[in-house]
């Protein structure tokens, strides 16, 4: 079928971390080193609707048993949790703060963008990579969890393979950090708030949308 556009969204907090993790999958390299290779999921619309409905139903379930009192926060509170909870993260933190991805990740990540240069190629496509800061990088503070890819790097890599990168980065640093993202209070993020709130999505989409009709 026809793709008149393709719009492929970066995100420098934590897509490199998914990518070096997926290299391991042996199903997901299958798609890589053969592209031939399918699961015939169209066929198994059924089994993949089951799927997802308990994967959303136990989503649910959990962030509402989130939102709950504990009843047994006393036993936490013995076994020193939180402060333990606390301590691991400062040390997961230490640990983010000297790491780097290394140059094979960067590598790898490079093979796919000419895969998806060729496929787009190959379907006529406008080809559209959208690149996504993370808080950390706007805010100049490191979030637990995240690893920031190397924007200079990934950038010249998407250029290389003379495909259109629309770094959002210099348009959102226009902003305040609470304008474009949810309240850190909010149940939502727990604490955490990666994702855009909805003006700070939007602010992306008029971009995108100014791209598309040029």
């Amino acid at each position: 079928k026809k793709i008149k556009n393709i719009i492929y969204f970066f995100y420098s907090g934590n897509d490199l971390r998914d990518l070096e993790r997926n290299m391991h999958n042996e199903l997901l390299m299958k798609y890589v080193h053969d592209d031939d290779f399918s699961q015939n999921l169209k066929s198994k619309d059924s089994n993949k609707n089951l799927f997802l409905l308990k994967k959303m139903e136990q989503s649910i379930k959990n962030y509402k048993e989130g939102l709950k009192y504990n009843p047994k926060a006393h036993i936490k509170f013995l076994k020193l949790f939180d402060l333990r909870m606390k301590y691991k993260a400062f040390i997961k933190k230490k640990k983010l703060e000297k790491d780097s991805y290394n140059e094979e990740i960067y590598n790898y990540f490079d093979e796919n963008l000419k895969r998806l240069k060729k496929f787009a190629l190959e379907k006529n496509s406008k080809l559209l990579i959208v690149y996504l800061p993370s808080i950390s990088n706007l805010a100049k503070k490191r979030m637990s969890g995240e690893l920031d890819s190397d924007r200079d790097k990934v950038i010249n890599l998407i250029k290389k393979n003379d495909i259109y990168a629309l770094d959002m980065t210099e348009y959102l640093k226009n902003y305040d950090i609470e304008e474009i993202y949810p309240s850190l209070n909010s149940p939502y993020t727990r604490g955490r708030p990666i994702h855009l709130n909805e003006f700070g999505y939007s602010i992306v989409a008029q971009k995108i949308k100014k791209y598309l009709i040029e």
